[in-house]
Formats: C-alpha cells, sequence, structure tokens
C-alpha cells in the first residue's frame, strides 16, 4: 500500500468530458426501474430534469446518463416550468441549484485539463493567469472551449468567464 495507490489500487483515470463527480440525481435507467416498481417520486424527476437542463446550458450537451435510444429535444425553458408544477418551486430550485453545481465541477475539471496541457505544451510559461489568458485566446478559435467558459443566464444573456475567474478555476487543485 503506497500514498498514491491506497490499498494497491491505482486512482481512476480523469476524463475530462466526462468528469468523477457526485451524481445527486438520477439517471434515465434508475428512474425506469423506479416507474417498474411504481416508486418515481417527485424530487427524483425535478433533479433528473434540472440535470439536463444545467448540463446542457453549461456544457452544451446533455450527459449520457440522460440519454436513451428515444431522446427528444425540449427547450430548457419548458424543462423548468415542468420541474416547477411537477416538484414546487422550492424543491426545483433545489434541485436546479445543486445540479448547477455538479455541471460546474464538470466544467472546471476540463478548464483544469486544458491548463494541463497547455502547461505540458508550453513549458516555460508560468502563472495560472497567463494560462487563463490563453484559455480566453483559445476559446476564439475553438468553439468546445468557448462554451466551456461561456454563462448563460436565465434571462438568456450570455457572458464569458473573466480571466481572474478562469484563474482561480485552474489554480485550484483537483480534489
Amino acid at each position: 500500500m503506497t500514498a498514491d495507490k491506497p490499498h494497491g489500487v491505482a486512482p481512476p483515470a480523469v476524463d475530462a468530458v466526462h468528469a468523477p463527480v457526485i451524481t445527486l440525481h438520477p439517471t434515465v435507467g434508475e428512474l425506469l426501474a423506479q416507474q417498474k416498481t411504481g416508486d418515481v417520486k417527485q424530487g427524483d424527476l425535478a433533479r433528473f430534469l434540472a440535470a439536463i437542463k444545467a448540463h446542457y446550458e453549461l456544457l452544451g450537451h446533455a450527459r449520457p446518463e440522460h440519454q436513451s435510444a428515444n431522446n427528444a429535444p425540449v427547450s430548457v425553458e419548458v424543462i423548468a416550468i415542468i420541474g416547477k408544477v411537477l416538484a414546487g418551486r422550492e424543491t426545483w430550485s433545489r434541485a436546479e441549484n445543486e445540479a448547477r453545481a455538479v455541471a460546474a465541477g464538470r466544467r472546471d475539471v476540463q478548464l483544469r485539463h486544458i491548463a494541463d496541457e497547455m502547461k505540458r505544451l508550453h513549458p516555460k510559461i508560468r502563472g495560472a493567469k497567463r494560462f487563463a489568458e490563453l484559455i480566453v485566446e483559445a476559446a476564439k478559435n475553438n468553439p468546445e472551449v468557448k462554451k466551456l467558459i461561456r454563462l448563460q443566464y436565465k434571462s438568456g444573456r450570455t457572458k464569458t468567464l473573466s480571466i481572474g475567474s478562469i484563474r482561480k478555476i485552474i489554480a485550484k487543485p483537483q480534489k
């Protein structure tokens, strides 16, 4: 047993797209299983819808565990209406906030991964602020990076993360 490999097991590789973040919502499979037993809860449905909405708004796509072979596009505004009516305003708000936190955690892992790759490619460059500037520069030519640093508000307005915010994200150690 070593410090970096507790119990002799290597830590899992970090996949920047499917970052290891605790999920606070059920998957499609779990909801279908609950439906078979007649045990689907409003809160579970609200958390599921909030996760889809948050991931789509923050990362530009729904996660694989939120999809099945029979997907249908539904606007995030309608998802929000369904969530509020289904679970009530308070439960929906809590589920939406939790889902946003998970999605932001995944986004942050991706930004750290990009910064790490830049550090590997440019070992003479130092400082999180400089790498944050490089990420903003890269976003001009890379739509995937642009999605990561772009915030979408409920009103539909968008804003790009500041260099200072990106610097804080990439300087923060991974858990």
